[in-house]
């Protein structure tokens, strides 16, 4: 009888903590959303606006941007940063954009889509960093290109 209780309070335990992280996931999934909208609307800072709204961050974010600066020193011409070979092998689009050759709009984008899932959204990305002013020099010549 003694287990029976000792059970019991076990899954009354379980059941509150449950409904304690749903309760806190609800609370984050607001907030999130909440944050998400603030960020759509800041044109001062297209690039963190574009990263909140297809929640893209953490090791995602660090990733992209390893992709990103590398994609635009190709695209200058530029001789490749010097990567620890755990960076290069840590993520499939870092091995396949770290090669010294030069890049086009179209490799680029897709380099940038393994990250984050999409073609659309690789553009965008790309789009709202050329915008926020980052890798200026790089940007204009991935631009050229395209023409």
């Amino acid at each position: 009888m003694a287990r029976s209780i000792d059970d019991q309070l076990q899954i009354s335990e379980l059941r509150q903590t449950v409904e304690s992280l749903s309760s806190q996931l609800s609370d984050m999934k607001d907030l999130l959303f909440t944050f998400s909208q603030c960020a759509e609307f800041r044109t001062d800072k297209p690039y963190l606006s574009a990263l909140v709204r297809n929640m893209i961050g953490g090791e995602q974010r660090r990733t992209l941007e390893m992709v990103i600066s590398i994609v635009l020193f190709r695209a200058q011409g530029q001789d490749l940063p010097h990567l620890d070979s755990r960076y290069v092998s840590q993520h499939p689009a870092i091995a396949e954009a770290y090669v010294s050759r030069p890049i086009d709009g179209e490799e680029a984008i897709r380099l940038i889509a393994m990250v984050v899932g999409s073609e659309s959204v690789a553009q965008e990305i790309l789009d709202a960093h050329r915008s926020s002013g980052m890798g200026a020099a790089g940007h204009e010549a991935l631009a050229a290109t395209c023409r």
